[in-house]
């Protein structure tokens, strides 16, 4: 069952999306289909309302896109995008389309399944010295790290 079909919607899905996550209750599910990304949007979501959302696809490459999003209440700490589930060529693009979402000062946490040393150095060319980029944790299978905008 679909709580939100976004393909109906002329491209203007943040407003949909946050109200629907704010209708529901912590450890709710919500199930959404979209023609596209919306990464971007639930981790705008997380840094404006301080919640944590969790989100997984169903078939992570298949069109239209479909996710169960699950509302966790507070968060501690930034919004956490999560790209392992993602196919390698769609990770970057995601966390573009996440990064040119934020304003002046904020950021999220970027958790991948490798070193996402070609992205740093992506933004390091495209976004110089306004964007910054802090290792939070190296482990195998595991790579957390925190990118912002500059004040």
């Amino acid at each position: 069952m679909t709580d939100l079909d976004l393909r109906e919607r002329d491209g203007e899905y943040r407003e949909a999306i946050f109200n629907a996550l704010s209708a529901r209750d912590v450890g709710d599910r919500l199930t959404v289909v979209a023609d596209r990304d919306i990464d971007p949007h639930l981790a705008r979501y997380q840094i404006e309302r301080s919640e944590a959302l969790d989100w997984t696809y169903a078939e992570p490459d298949a069109e239209p896109r479909r996710l169960q999003i699950r509302t966790c209440g507070e968060r501690d700490g930034l919004g956490a995008v999560d790209v392992r589930d993602l196919r390698p060529q769609r990770r970057h693009e995601v966390l573009l389309e996440t990064f040119d979402e934020l304003d002046a000062g904020e950021g999220f946490v970027l958790i991948n399944d490798h070193d996402p040393k070609p992205l740093y150095h992506r933004f390091d060319a495209e976004e110089g010295p306004e964007f910054t980029w802090e290792y939070r944790q190296k482990s195998p299978g595991e790579f957390r790290a925190l990118v912002g905008k500059a004040q």
